[in-house]
């Protein structure tokens, strides 16, 4: 296959998702401006996904359960998109990267040549594949990164908390002060305290913390929400909890440190033996390997030599050069001749 055969339908894939888009962004605007529609309300998260009120539909195109429905909203949540119609817009992002590589492929496999038919169909379905595929692991890797990104920040965000307290601050105050304090060095943590404090004024404080649990699915946060709710339940000193936890928290993050620089070690044993292995097989088959080749070499020239003594000693005259003659080492051996000697037994004989 060359690389034409596969560039035509990636081509073909890219023109069609933009003018795809392009209709989508342009019939969203037309609705927007027609219906006077009101821009919701976000709140602070890191990204939001749009793709116009015709989400709706799109996000039918392919069948979704509900187990799976509710498990795409809880990772959507940890990676960030609050918005209300996250969910639909990711299933119409979803269902327009899946249909748009199989309309292509059948579209270009009515003009292509016949041989060249199944090409254009496998393709078209591995691209379908893919666009199932990447939305999902795209929004599971973000929320990773956001997950570690919180945890890193976690600790000093507690011992914020914690000083905020002891000052006589409230809980949502602290909640406030402490994301206005880590909007530079950690802005998810920050935006997701900021959310937590509002909650918190609205509802409760238990309330908060575990709508925040919820949202990020990071085990610390999931436990500073109980210390919280218990201490606020029981009537606890807030702070002392709060000094203790940041404590434990920071020995757990020491610990798992260790824990991958004890298993750095081992993983680096793959890329060492598969660097190394070349130049250690060189360095120690090699000088062997020579010593072989040259021990060879001068056996074959003592044969030689001991051949030759042997049939000078034979024919002392056939080695003799005639006058104008070219040296022997220069004629060519002759062809040897078939036999014309009739075997033993023989009627002929």
């Amino acid at each position: 296959m060359t690389a034409w055969s596969w560039l035509v339908p990636m081509l073909v894939f890219c023109l069609a998702a933009g003018v795809a888009f392009a209709l989508v962004q342009g019939l969203a605007n037309w609705w927007s401006k027609r219906h006077h529609s009101r821009k919701e309300t976000t709140t602070p998260s890191s990204g939001e996904l749009t793709l116009g009120p015709v989400a709706e539909a799109l996000a039918r195109g392919l069948p979704t359960p509900e187990a799976m429905r509710t498990e795409l909203q809880r990772d959507l949540w940890a990676a960030g998109y609050y918005h209300t119609n996250a969910l639909p817009y990711y299933l119409a992002l979803r269902t327009a990267l899946t249909l748009l590589p199989i309309i292509g492929a059948l579209i270009l496999a009515l003009l292509v040549q016949p041989e060249l038919i199944t090409r254009v169909l496998v393709a078209g379905i591995i691209l379908a594949a893919l666009g199932f595929s990447l939305p999902r692991a795209f929004v599971v890797l973000r929320g990773r990164m956001r997950a570690r990104a919180m945890e890193r920040g976690l600790p000093h965000a507690v011992d914020m908390l914690t000083l905020c307290l002891t000052a006589g601050m409230n809980v949502p105050q602290a909640l406030y002060r402490v994301s206005q304090e880590l909007r530079r060095p950690y802005p998810i943590l920050a935006d997701e305290f900021l959310l937590a404090a509002q909650q918190a004024e609205l509802r409760n404080l238990a309330f908060a913390m575990q709508q925040f649990a919820d949202r990020t699915q990071v085990a610390e946060v999931q436990n500073l929400a109980v210390v919280l709710g218990q201490a606020e339940r029981l009537g606890t000193d807030i702070a002392a909890g709060l000094l203790e936890y940041s404590s434990s928290m920071r020995t757990a993050l020491r610990q798992q440190a260790d824990g991958i620089a004890n298993r750095a070690s081992f993983w680096m044993l793959f890329p060492s033996v598969l660097c190394l292995f070349i130049p250690a097989v060189i360095i120690l088959v090699g000088p062997a390997f020579l010593e072989l080749r040259e021990f060879r070499a001068f056996s074959v020239r003592e044969d030689i030599r001991r051949l030759h003594e042997a049939f000078q000693q034979a024919n002392p005259q056939a080695l003799l050069p005639t006058p104008g003659a070219p040296p022997l080492s220069t004629i060519p051996p002759p062809p040897a001749q078939p036999s014309l000697a009739l075997p033993e037994g023989s009627p002929y004989q």
